[in-house]
């Protein structure tokens, strides 16, 4: 049996391998750095597919936006070897998927969010003190400035999207806090920032007793719109949308019984949410899309889904004024990406199914130049029996259909 053990994972590494270097502190990892292994790459000039990580060890994706010249820039936590240390790891990649530099903070235990600028990248992170981070960095990768906010207690972003940049130059950030909170539970701060990062207001937003987690900001035309998720110890859990004005005061909201993770908005100023919602009839969770007004009233609500446990994690606006949704579906301990195109009125265009046996999970999508779609998360390391929890991270560049061909 050791044997056959032996024999698998050998066979499970490729000829590409390298040993990784940590550019922050110098730390040899004696573990294999891996690309593309045990999942093939389907490689032409629009469409492919790539893994990062290490071997046995778990390296997750959480983000990944398109660069100016067509190529890409991804983030997401590494774990390093021989300290077994977690930290933030952001990938530069040429178009093809191929890695040109990689960068790991020291600093930090998770990088959640990079946003694009006119002269580099301003990444979201959570450091290993337990607070906000927020770096500034060149297109080379170099630091410009680093900002860390927090308080007493823990003060974190939960995913990609809970940074916007505003139009005078500056950016908004939207963190859980339980440092700054008006309960006893968590709360939603939202920290408008100059473009130097330098503080400019804050404002809490939460429930009493409950814990308020922030998913999501966006600029809008007169403000600002945040997406979040109510966890109560008292009753029942439910997602929240809250329209804010230009200096971070209520203006409307929407509690309901649905989770809501992601929000995009429309040509005309729609908000588009996707999450997930419970199916009394099947018994599971179906993926939720619903469209709500300027003024907060829900114009529709369309459900997706089948068989499987199904939610939305990241949904985009495309260039024909539809959207695309990337979700997630499980199904007896197994878990699969799964891509939706809507249209304008969130009507079904397309949906695809990207994994294998064991565990997949898309984090992030954005559509591409080209028409195409790329989405980062993570996908489990074969043999999956053996390696149940060991992740790398996974790209997939699709063509404008969410073919990969």
């Amino acid at each position: 049996m050791a044997y056959l053990l032996l024999t698998i994972l050998i066979l499970c590494v490729p000829s590409n391998i390298s040993f990784m270097e940590d550019e922050k502190n110098g730390e040899n990892n004696t573990l294999f750095e891996m690309e593309n292994h045990c999942i093939p790459a389907f490689k032409n000039t629009k469409t492919w597919s790539r893994t990062f990580g290490k071997f046995l060890l778990p390296d997750i994706g959480h983000t990944v936006r398109q660069l100016p010249r067509g190529d890409y820039i991804v983030g997401g936590m590494t774990i390093t070897f021989p300290s077994f240390e977690q930290h933030g790891w952001m990938i530069k990649l040429n178009d093809k998927g191929r890695r040109e530099w990689k960068k790991i903070f020291s600093t930090l235990e998770d990088l959640i969010e990079i946003e694009v600028v006119d002269d580099g990248f301003l990444i979201g992170g959570n450091g290993k003190s337990g607070d906000v981070e927020i770096i500034k960095m060149d297109l080379e990768g170099n630091v410009v400035w680093e900002k860390t906010f927090g308080g007493n207690y823990l003060d974190i972003l939960k995913k990609d999207d809970c940074i916007a940049k505003s139009r005078d130059g500056g950016f908004v950030i939207l963190a859980t806090s339980w440092s700054f909170s008006n309960n006893k539970g968590a709360d939603m701060w939202l920290i408008k920032l100059d473009e130097n990062g330098n503080k400019e207001w804050e404002r809490v937003y939460g429930e009493k007793e409950d814990a308020d987690i922030g998913y999501g900001v966006m600029e809008v035309d007169d403000g600002y719109i945040i997406v979040g998720q109510s966890y109560s110890f008292n009753s029942t859990d439910f997602g929240w949308l809250i329209k804010l004005d230009e200096n971070g005061n209520k203006e409307w909201e929407i509690r309901k019984g649905y989770s809501l993770m992601s929000i995009a908005v429309s040509e005309d100023g729609k908000y588009f949410v996707t999450g997930s919602i419970w199916n009394e009839r099947e018994n599971n969770f179906d993926l939720l899309l619903m469209k709500v007004g300027k003024e907060g009233s829900i114009e529709y609500l369309k459900t997706f889904g089948n068989l499987y446990n199904e939610g939305g994690y990241s949904i985009a606006a495309t260039q024909d004024n539809g959207f695309i949704i990337c979700g997630n579906r499980e199904y007896r301990g197994n878990g699969d990406i799964w891509l939706i195109k809507v249209d304008a009125d969130g009507n079904e265009i397309w949906n695809k199914t990207y994994g294998k046996r064991g565990w997949d999970r898309g984090e992030c999508v954005r559509q591409t130049d080209d028409g195409g779609y790329i989405i980062v998360g993570e996908t489990t390391q074969f043999p999956w029996l053996f390696f149940p929890y060991r992740l790398n991270i996974w790209l997939i560049k699709t063509d404008e259909n969410g073919d990969i061909k």
